[in-house]
């Protein structure tokens, strides 16, 4: 019964996918689904990717599934755990509803706060008093990275057996690429000694090419140390293969052109299997590697979530629990690595 009802609710999505959010199967297992909501425009999170895991009980429809963001947010009704108070999560679930209503909920829910039934009474409480500072903490809390990577929109089925972990960027990718290029731009007073470095996965050359199209700037330094973690934690599970050392780079299906990018012949690319702390560090060499390389030069680094956390503790030699989503802009002075500011696309 369970199977049935759940295979139906997904070709149901795919049929009829909603703009704001999307939802599907973590690889086979049709009882585990990803889900992303975009940060709906009438509320603080506009801008925002926010992505949720949904686990589908046994005996559903009769029982609810469970879902909690894996993306944190500032909200009365959602806790540091990612766990969501919502009526028909709860007491109100009925076996008519579907996932897609439960989504289409959370997506009212960011709208509308029920700050009268919390999870967290503090975040209630500015809700209530100080509705100023609690759309500020709320924008503050929502992250954009290199864009929205294909794989992370299940209901697209993305695949590709020869580079399972690089995937391309979205639709909707390209778009948050395009617009974070045009806020840099709005901060620099030119283009003069500006340096465009980004990692050798796909999803951000593309996101570097966008921002180079934006300054006008025609080279792109691919820094294979700004790679992502390769590890379980990175959600890699075994040696990646680079597009880039393979020229499997298409033109027309990654809309970059691969001339404009160049690399070290001599580059190190980082290995499978690392720990947290062995990235990190390699991550922090990168960015320490950079400054002493490029002096003289604003440098646009463009990397990944945990390259952004490890830039931003460089400072304090620690890690900065930003979350970072994606296309976060975050500013630092090469001279001592201080915070300078980070943006998130609104």
């Amino acid at each position: 019964m369970a199977l049935k009802r759940i295979t139906k609710e997904l070709q149901d999505l795919l049929r009829e996918p909603f703009t704001q959010c999307s939802a599907g199967p973590i690889g086979e297992d049709l009882f585990h689904w990803n889900a992303t909501i975009i940060g709906p425009e009438e509320s603080p999170y506009s801008g925002g990717v926010f992505f949720l895991a949904i686990h589908f009980p046994t005996d559903y429809p009769f029982k609810p599934p469970k879902l909690n963001f894996t993306t944190r947010i500032y909200h009365p009704n959602i806790n540091s755990n990612g766990s969501i108070c919502l009526d028909i999560l709860r007491s109100q679930w009925s076996p008519a509803l579907t996932v897609s209503k439960v989504l289409l909920s959370i997506c009212s829910l960011l709208c509308d706060p029920n700050p009268d039934d919390p999870l967290v009474p503090d975040i209630a409480r500015t809700y209530k008093t100080d509705r100023a500072k609690y759309n500020k903490l709320a924008q503050e809390w929502t992250m954009l990275r290199h864009g929205e990577r294909a794989d992370a929109v299940k209901s697209q089925d993305w695949k590709d057996p020869n580079y399972p972990y690089d995937p391309p960027l979205t639709i909707a990718g390209h778009e948050q690429a395009k617009e974070a290029g045009v806020r840099i731009k709005s901060l620099l007073p030119s283009s003069d000694f500006i340096k465009v470095v980004c990692s050798p996965f796909i999803r951000c050359m593309q996101t570097a090419s966008h921002i180079a199209d934006q300054l006008q700037i025609s080279n792109i330094e691919i820094r294979p140390q700004l790679s992502d973690i390769l590890c379980e934690h990175g959600y890699i599970f075994s040696e990646v293969k680079w597009r880039w050392l393979d020229k499997q780079i298409d033109p027309l299906i990654h809309m970059i052109d691969p001339s404009r990018y160049t690399c070290s012949p001599t580059a190190v690319y980082p290995a499978y299997k690392e720990t947290l702390e062995s990235a990190a560090e390699r991550m922090k060499q990168a960015f320490i590697a950079l400054t002493a390389d490029y002096p003289d030069n604003t440098i646009i680094a463009v990397c990944h979530w945990y390259s952004v956390e490890v830039a931003m503790g460089l400072k304090t030699n620690s890690m900065d629990n930003l979350n970072a989503g994606y296309c976060a802009t975050v500013e630092l002075m090469t001279s001592d690595y201080s915070v300078v500011s980070t943006y998130n696309i609104n």
